[in-house]
């Protein structure tokens, strides 16, 4: 629609962008739906079964598509199985030879295009254009990690080392003078600090300058993704990277890990 992912976004340009979202789904639902009424038995049941089959299908494909995202699948991979799913079975019921129908040929298509690897092609487009349009400039992410609560790309942009997720910026990298401020202010409170414990986002720059200081033996960093912080120490470049041994990234809730955690901490 033109606007930026910094602005509020106008009803009025909203409005139209919604309706061509949303109408090729509403209307294959409608579609689908009446023509699904319209062979249904003509009895007192028969469009009841409709509205319970549509109900049990939305419930196990939202099922699957969480397992798969879980599993680390692309949602444009998801996106082309679905599909060829969806196409196979209105095929199926068809009544006549499978490749003789369009939706046989159909998924036929998208079968072999998720073979041939098309989705890793447009889950590329998808990065690089997310990256440009948040970022500016003509560079791509270097790659990308899927949680079960977000897809993060990352990648260098200038100098810094740049995590994207949800249309936003969620780590930056070195950010050494923010770091270095919260560092100092809480250790002029507790200047014999051992073991220190963060919980929250862009956290790995103030981990590093914590674990610069020889009297820090543990560092604990949960985040409201319990999955975030191990992937993205896996990933790092050189530079940004922690001692293992003294960096702990527990892939858990804060308030589960704390009511387990018999140690006690200087710095939360």
């Amino acid at each position: 629609a033109g606007v930026p992912p910094v602005e509020l976004f106008p009803f009025l340009d909203m409005a139209p962008v919604a309706l061509l979202v949303n109408a090729p789904v509403s209307f294959f639902t409608g579609l689908l739906f009446t023509l699904a009424c319209a062979s249904a038995p003509r009895d007192s049941d028969g469009v009841s079964r409709v509205y319970a089959w549509e109900a049990a299908g939305a419930f196990a494909g939202g099922l699957a598509v969480v397992g798969l995202l879980a599993a680390g699948m692309t949602e444009e991979r998801i996106a082309l199985l679905a599909s060829a799913a969806l196409s196979g079975l209105v095929a199926a019921g068809a009544g006549r030879v499978f490749f003789r129908t369009p939706a046989g040929t159909a998924a036929t298509v998208l079968l072999l295009a998720a073979g041939f690897g098309a989705d890793a092609y447009w889950t590329r487009a998808n990065d690089r254009a997310v990256w440009q349009r948040l970022l500016g400039g003509d560079e791509s992410p270097e790659g990308r990690f899927v949680t079960p609560q977000a897809v993060y790309r990352y990648g260098r942009q200038g100098e810094s080392w740049i995590v994207l997720s949800r249309e936003s910026v969620c780590e930056a990298l070195p950010s050494e003078e923010r770091s270095a401020q919260v560092a100092a202010l809480h250790l002029a409170c507790a200047p014999h600090a051992r073991r220190v414990l963060i919980v929250g986002p862009f956290a790995q720059a103030l981990c590093l300058t914590l674990l610069k200081f020889d009297g820090i033996e543990d560092v604990v960093w949960l985040h409201p993704d319990p999955a975030y912080p191990a992937a993205l120490c896996s990933r790092l470049p050189r530079e940004f990277r922690a001692d293992p041994t003294r960096l702990h990234t527990p892939a858990e809730d804060a308030r589960m890990f704390l009511e387990h955690e018999t140690g006690r901490f200087d710095i939360v």
